[in-house]
């Protein structure tokens, strides 16, 4: 078989095909629970594209060997045109067959038994991962019946946000910013398409055409690159400074170079709203508190979704307690309470209520960018 992974890491039927013509592919799932005594992703992934030779095969292989956790494994047979997406957890092994024609998955729950069990850490990825969802069938519908390479490689660079209806460089798109690598499977072409870049790869949309029968043989044999959907050159200068920043923080802990390539970023990206989000919480931790409420008075003018507008009401709040402008924080957080459809913010706001947000617990506040949050 062949397969596609991360650098340095041997992780067979992640993403990968063999010569069956089986395609497999994983997403992580937010399910409540776990079980021990159960067998590990990467061993069940294996036995599937080593031994299963249909969907069928592939699916025996699976409900005998239940995972730890919650994965969504698609399963495609290009002999067939036919797919599959078996959702896995300690509770069992649930099947979900194409709608409508199409079958396309993220990291949701689409079977109703795991969608009643469905946890995510914060709000922020539910609306993530569902708002990708939705484009995703949203194309695939509107190209039934015209789908090839070029119409894949297309909807996997999609950069559109539909959460916020405009396209955004880090937004609930297909094309998201934390996303290292894509991978298009084409065994009618005799072909592998890999994504390439010197930052996350998917935003920026070039692919690498590669002969499959020739990496069967061990051999890496390029057909052609190409761009499917180009981007500005501004956007990937942004996107650049963006994930300097992100390297600044994770890596190093360097706060004033983190705040100085966020600073970049906006300069050089302006209409990215979630640039200039994390620039004001970066300028907040950094202590420059006015600076980082006039970042978050500028974005009342951008257009936001409903969970970053109520994000950025909360933040407005904090960063009146930090400046000891209690009474406007209050009115801050009753506002963030009677906009906010999720519970974590809902919390937060009650939180900020009752005993105002501190030093302390900024100088506690971690970043998750990402998905352009934070983490507390």
């Amino acid at each position: 078989f062949v397969m596609a992974t991360g650098k340095g890491r041997y992780l067979p039927g992640v993403t990968a095909i063999n010569r069956e013509g089986l395609t497999v592919s994983v997403n992580m799932l937010f399910v409540g629970g776990a079980r021990p005594f159960r067998t590990p992703l990467l061993t069940v992934l294996s036995q599937v594209i080593s031994q299963a030779h249909s969907i069928e095969s592939a699916e025996s292989i699976l409900r005998r060997r239940w995972t730890f956790a919650g994965w969504g494994i698609t399963v495609s047979d290009s002999k067939t045109g036919e797919g599959a997406l078996f959702e896995t957890s300690p509770q069992g092994v649930f099947r979900v067959d194409p709608e409508g024609g199409v079958l396309c998955s993220t990291n949701t729950c689409l079977s109703p038994p795991l969608h009643e069990r469905e946890y995510a850490p914060s709000s922020t990825w539910v609306e993530h991962n569902h708002t990708r969802y939705l484009r995703l069938r949203k194309l695939l519908r509107s190209k039934r019946g015209e789908i090839d390479a070029s119409a894949c490689l297309s909807i996997l660079s999609d950069p559109y946000d539909a959460s916020s209806e405009q396209t955004q460089v880090v937004g609930n798109a297909i094309a998201m910013a934390g996303n290292v690598l894509s991978v298009l499977f084409n065994p009618q072409n005799d072909t592998l398409w890999l994504s390439e870049g010197e930052v996350p790869a998917n935003t920026l949309g070039v692919y690498t055409a590669y002969s499959l029968s020739a990496l069967f043989r061990g051999e890496a044999e390029v057909k052609e690159r190409v761009v499917p959907n180009p981007e500005t050159k501004e956007r990937r200068r942004g996107l650049l400074h963006f994930l300097n920043s992100m390297h600044a923080w994770d890596e190093h802990l360097d706060l004033d170079r983190a705040v100085e390539e966020m600073g970049l970023a906006v300069d050089a990206c302006s209409e990215e709203p979630l640039f200039r989000f994390m620039l004001s919480l970066l300028l907040c931790k950094s202590g420059e508190c006015q600076k980082a409420l006039n970042c978050m008075d500028a974005l009342g003018q951008a257009n936001l979704s409903s969970l970053r507008r109520t994000q950025v009401t909360l933040w407005k709040g904090r960063i009146m307690d930090l400046m000891d402008r209690r009474r406007e924080a209050v009115a801050l957080y009753r506002q963030t309470i009677a906009m906010s459809r999720y519970q974590d913010l809902t919390d937060a706001g009650f939180r900020g209520l009752r005993r105002g947000y501190s030093r302390r617990e900024l100088e506690r506040l971690d970043f998750l960018f990402l998905v352009a949050d934070w983490v507390e």
